[in-house]
């Protein structure tokens, strides 16, 4: 599946990835690591997953960035959308 990361875990304090994906990682880490800060504090959010250009790691200035997020709850949708695009 294009755009999903592959490790390996050889040991429970080590996880190997190949040379492509660590090259994604490079150029993305910035990106993901935003992401995370933002999506671990909300409560409502349940499952958040980063998918298209710069999923695969091919964006450009003009891309937008596509995230898939469930919520526990739908009441919770506008609060969120408002607090994320601050």
């Amino acid at each position: 599946m294009q755009g999903l990361l592959r490790a390996e875990r050889p040991s429970p304090r080590k996880v190997e990835i190949a040379v492509k994906e660590r090259e994604y990682l490079r150029r993305s880490w910035q990106l993901l690591s935003q992401l995370r800060q933002a999506f671990r504090t909300e409560p409502a959010v349940s499952f958040a997953a980063l998918f298209g250009s710069a999923a695969r790691g091919e964006m450009h200035a003009g891309s937008d960035v596509d995230v898939l997020v469930a919520l526990r709850d739908r009441a919770d949708r506008r609060a969120l959308a408002s607090r994320l695009s601050q």
